[in-house]
């Protein structure tokens, strides 16, 4: 294409318009379109039904505040903490997450870090959805997300609410449901807890915070999960 009449300067604008118009036409042809991949899971779930299970301990993390953590013990009779719900057997098809589940009851106890012994720490607005988030791996192994979480948590003079959804997988040969935040696939989508309405509790933690939760529940029942 011959620039006549243009100065340099629009002439070097001219050749990045055009430049940029071909870019925006390639990606447009389909290499942009890696970005907009389908997310759709099929999920089967079989040996299904109501649920319990105990930790023996739990750990959360203020991964905001340079990793300070409050950890939830096992005393004598008393877990760390507890967990119940249903997993519904069958096949569910959609866009990640898959719901396949909830959490109907699911309390904390013993629980102690940097500004002393939790007063109460309880579980609002339950239940929560439980959503697989990858496929299952090679070694039995299914991405899942928590979601819907709302907890009031306080202690001696600090007290906040705890919102969103925490990550974690399921292990079908120990049908272990462990949450982390590293789970062992790349998740398809980001689960996240975070500090609100906090009061009394000197920057720790601080409003917008986020805090992971790290626990294994070995389940009441062999559920078996596999999503492609």
């Amino acid at each position: 294409m011959k620039l006549h009449g243009y100065s340099p300067a629009r002439r070097s604008i001219v050749r990045a318009c055009t430049l940029l118009l071909v870019v925006v036409t390639v990606i447009d042809m389909g290499l942009g379109s890696i970005a907009y991949a389908s997310t759709s899971l099929t999920v089967k779930v079989s040996n299904g039904g109501d649920y319990s299970a105990t930790a023996r301990s739990v750990t959360l993390t203020d991964t905001s505040f340079g990793d300070v953590t409050w950890t939830c013990s096992t005393a004598g009779s008393k877990p760390a903490s507890r967990i119940n719900g249903t997993l519904t057997s069958g096949t569910h098809t959609g866009n990640s997450p898959v719901t396949i589940g909830t959490v109907s009851g699911w309390t904390f106890n013993n629980c102690d870090g940097p500004g002393g012994p939790f007063v109460q720490f309880r579980l609002r607005s339950l239940p929560y959805n439980i959503a697989a988030d990858s496929t299952t791996n090679g070694s039995g192994k299914t991405d899942l997300i928590i979601s819907g979480i709302n907890a009031f948590i306080e202690w001696a003079g600090c007290q906040f609410t705890l919102t969103g959804s925490a990550a974690g997988y399921y292990t079908n040969s120990n049908h272990m449901l462990t949450l982390s935040s590293k789970p062992p696939t790349a998740p398809l989508n980001k689960a996240q807890l975070t500090v609100k309405k906090v009061s009394g509790c000197a920057g720790l933690p601080s409003n917008g915070h986020h805090l992971t939760i790290e626990s294994a529940y070995p389940l009441s029942i062999p559920v078996k999960i596999s999503s492609s």
